[in-house]
């Protein structure tokens, strides 16, 4: 799941938590202007964006020349406006506004390469560059952006010591350093050119951030959640984690469709009924959230209705809407194929079954997707 996000090694919002209100005059932990900054995280992951720009105006009122105002100006362009496709207004807004950041970040790092807001806000501006880079498939601009990333995540490495929220980039470090190419070998020549990490020490780092951290919570919890299902074969406790997630952000769309994907995976199927119906008020308005909702529907009608004929309409439909978001739908793309080709298998239209099996087959890497088809 998300296999190709894993890669870019996603820092989530680090920066947040380092403010200050001019380049002479730091924030600290007890500024009432830090206070303001992690309420306006937490209402935009929990998809309140109105009472986050209201917030963020309010904000950028105070220090107008600050990184942290275009980096929370892209992050709320990045979930009002999900999934960001490559060539669209709303990316090339969002990609403006993460170089603006990184812009305001020279004034910091050109009189002290090692300056602990420069690096955070400069590392967190160039990891959401490359997150949307990575989940439209650009791999020559993730590459092309690799360098200058990785220079900064190395340089928190040293910095837990001075704010938990690096916690997380340096565990999510660890771990993937050691487990990516672990799982996936084509990329250990690549993998040999940084230095090694520590997969029980990354898992340890994640959990501290997950439950010490303020503004990255959310972020740790979900690659926890990954973890655990793509790496280490936990998948209740992964769904246990996007549980706790949608109980954190109960209005964002994206994490209540992960988490029935989940539940899914589990073998949960009678417990997403009303969590689909959530879903389906929540996506008239966004044809992928609508996707998701008419495959995941579809999945209910044959796994707990038993109504195969009705389940094929829904992930007929559902599969329709695939193939325009990139790599954001794959996922839930591959469950549908296989999902699809077991309807059709106890329909006794074996072609077809056939058909949907071979097309979940080119993406699927994990067990658990094939098991879609049983």
């Amino acid at each position: 799941m998300r296999r190709l996000r894993e890669i870019s090694i996603l820092v989530g919002f680090t920066a947040c938590s380092l403010l200050n209100a001019t380049a002479q005059e730091r924030l600290l932990p007890a500024s009432p202007v830090l206070l303001k900054i992690e309420p306006v995280v937490r209402l935009i992951y929990n998809y309140q964006f109105d009472t986050a720009n209201v917030l963020i105006s309010r904000i950028e009122s105070e220090i107008p020349d600050h990184p942290v105002i275009p980096l929370l100006k892209a992050l709320w362009q990045y979930h009002y406006n999900y999934p960001l496709l490559i060539g669209t207004a709303a990316t090339d807004k969002y990609l403006a506004l993460c170089n603006e950041a990184i812009k305001r970040c020279r004034v910091y790092l050109d009189s002290d390469p090692d300056d602990l807001e420069g690096v955070s806000f400069d590392m967190l501006a160039r990891a959401m560059i490359n997150l949307v880079y990575v989940d439209n498939g650009e791999s020559m601009k993730v590459a092309l952006g690799a360098s200058a990333l990785y220079r900064q995540v190395a340089r928190g490495f040293h910095l837990t010591d001075q704010f938990n929220e690096f916690y997380f980039t340096t565990g999510l470090y660890n771990y993937y350093r050691e487990a990516y190419p672990e799982a996936h070998p084509v990329y250990k020549p690549i993998a040999s050119l940084f230095p090694k990490g520590d997969k029980k020490k990354g898992l340890e780092q994640l959990k501290y951030a997950a439950s010490h951290c303020i503004f990255l919570k959310a972020e740790a919890l979900f690659y926890l959640a990954l973890i655990y299902l793509n790496y280490e074969d936990q998948p209740q406790l992964a769904g246990m984690l996007t549980s706790r997630l949608h109980a954190l952000y109960p209005e964002n769309t994206y994490y209540l469709g992960t988490h029935i994907e989940f539940l899914f995976i589990n073998g949960n199927y009678d417990e997403t009924d009303s969590l689909i119906a959530k879903l389906g008020q929540a996506s008239r308005k966004n044809s992928f959230h609508r996707m998701k909702y008419l495959i995941f529907r579809g999945i209910y009608e044959d796994r707990v209705m038993n109504r195969p004929e009705t389940a094929k309409k829904y992930l007929e439909a559902g599969i329709r809407l695939t193939g325009q978001f990139n790599r954001y739908d794959e996922s839930v793309r591959i469950m549908a194929y296989f999902s699809l080709s077991r309807v059709y298998r106890q329909t006794g239209e074996d072609a077809k079954a056939q058909k949907y099996y071979r097309l979940g087959k080119q993406s699927a890497i994990y067990p658990y997707q094939f098991r879609m088809a049983d």
